[in-house]
Parts: C-alpha cells; structure tokens; sequence
C-alpha cells in the first residue's frame, strides 16, 4: 500500500493525523511550559569606561573583580566603573573603586566617613556636600557596545 492510498481513505488518514497529534502535543507543551530558561546573572547596570571614556550598559555581577572579562572595554580593554552623573552640572563620570584605602591621615572615625562621600564628589564642579546619582541603563544618550 502507497502513502497516497492510505491518505486517500477518510478513516486511516484520520488515524494518522490523530496520532501524529499525540506524539507532538506532549512536545509542544512540554517547550512552552516546562522548560527552564537559565537565569541570567548579574544585574544590567550603567558602566563607564576610564580609558576611551564612552559609556554603555552591560550586565554586570561584581564590578571589582579584575579576572572577569565583562568588567573591561570591548572597543579599548580599559576598566570600567559605574557611571555616576552630578545632578548640579549633569557632568557624567566613572564612580572610583570601592576598595581603595583610606588616606593615611584619615585617622579618626569621620574622616574616614567624608573619605568615603568624597569618592561620589563630581570631578568637574567639586560640589560639598556630594549630589551625584548612579545612573541606570535607560538614562544613557549614547550607548557604546562595551
């Protein structure tokens, strides 16, 4: 018997149908329902790059840590931060590293803490007390594929 035959009796190509639909229904369930998507790691945030100094947004896990590759410049291999922007002058600049000591004249309990807000003060205006903000992907003009 043909392939053509068994398709043109109404019953055996019903059944055929009908089978075939059984054996993909499961398939097709199992794809939109069940299967796992893997969780990407790692949060999206607004990164600044201190050599060329252009700006993107990658996803990021821990940005101090010098072995992962995500945390360097794809267009120049440079180090990259987390952008700040200074709500004064809406100046936009790379935070510092969070792991820096203090200054060794930083002695007493406060001048560590004004140590520590001083790493936000904005490069171009200096302003006392700090008002810079971490800047999230969305609030990029230019985004560059770091």
């Amino acid at each position: 018997m043909t392939l053509a035959a068994l398709f043109r009796e109404r019953q055996t190509r019903n059944r055929i149908i009908f089978a075939a639909l059984i054996l993909l229904l499961p398939i097709v369930v199992y794809f939109q329902f069940f299967r796992k998507k893997p969780i990407p790691v790692g949060a999206e945030r607004a990164v600044f790059c201190t050599k060329c100094k252009s700006m993107g947004a990658k996803i990021i896990v821990d940005i101090e840590d010098d072995k992962d590759q995500r945390n360097y410049c794809k267009i120049c291999g440079g180090r990259l931060r987390y952008a700040a922007k200074c709500l004064k002058c809406k100046y936009e600049f790379p935070l510092p590293a969070a792991d820096s000591a203090p200054p060794g004249d930083a002695k007493h309990t406060m001048d560590k803490f004004r140590f520590l807000r001083d790493r936000e003060l904005c490069p171009n205006c200096r302003q006392e007390p700090p008002d810079t903000a971490i800047m999230t992907p969305d609030q990029i003009e230019k985004k560059a594929d770091l």
